[in-house]
């Protein structure tokens, strides 16, 4: 973590959440990991009247299906253009990648060079989320404009664990720090951007176990590709 947790208050928080993670670890090794597929809503709150909600909507989906599998991910979008992202940590640590509907052209997000950092950590509530005891936390972000990233995120207490150390190379919106800390496929997740008049919430609805083929978290590497949308 930044060196920027100096005060008595931090360390009284890293002390919180590193006996957290020992813990979760600790049972992570004990239970076999996750495959399969967690269905997730897409909310997006606006701030702002003049926002075109439908327009988000369209783009970003409301309805999203998450596979997972030793690791690697794919988010599979529903009901809107923007229509996949996939990370497969065993082929391309670096870059996650998206695609849109109708389009073939793959778009690669290089989340290794960034300098984004958390800034601090808040404990949030727990919740019960498809029958599961989740652990909220609220981690304030920030980046190389200097702008707030606000995400909480509920994190299962005792299920869907994993490695801690599975994402550690992704700088980007601090996911390494902040998936490590949590040390489980989040059940809800919500992201505010200082300056953008809007939010997201994913919030499960269903998990369902299932062995998942590698092809999955391929893409066709014959597509034509641009780096960073």
């Amino acid at each position: 973590m930044s060196t920027i947790f100096n005060s008595d208050t931090m360390k009284t928080k890293i002390l919180f959440i590193s006996l957290f993670l020992f813990s979760i670890n600790a049972i992570a090794q004990e239970k076999e990991e996750f495959e399969g597929i967690i269905s997730y809503t897409a909310e997006i709150q606006i701030k702002d009247s003049r926002v075109n909600k439908k327009a988000l909507e369209d783009y970003y989906g409301t309805k999203k299906n998450f596979y997972y599998k030793n690791g690697n991910y794919k988010w599979l979008t529903l009901d809107g253009i923007l229509e996949s992202e996939i990370y497969n940590r065993e082929l391309d640590s670096n870059n996650t990648i998206t695609k849109r509907v109708n389009n073939d052209t793959l778009y690669f997000h290089n989340f290794t060079t960034s300098t984004d950092q958390v800034l601090d950590i808040d404990s949030l509530d727990i919740k019960t989320i498809c029958g599961i005891k989740c652990q909220g936390f609220k981690f304030t972000v920030t980046n190389k404009d200097n702008h707030s990233i606000t995400r909480s995120l509920y994190f299962p207490m005792d299920t869907l664990l994993y490695p801690s150390d599975y994402y550690s190379n992704q700088k980007g919106m601090a996911n390494g720090t902040i998936y490590s800390i949590g040390g489980a496929i989040p059940l809800q997740l919500i992201l505010e951007i200082e300056g953008v008049p809007y939010t997201f919430t994913y919030t499960a609805t269903k998990l369902k176990e299932k062995k998942l083929k590698d092809s999955e978290f391929l893409i066709n590497p014959k597509a034509p590709r641009k780096s960073n949308l």
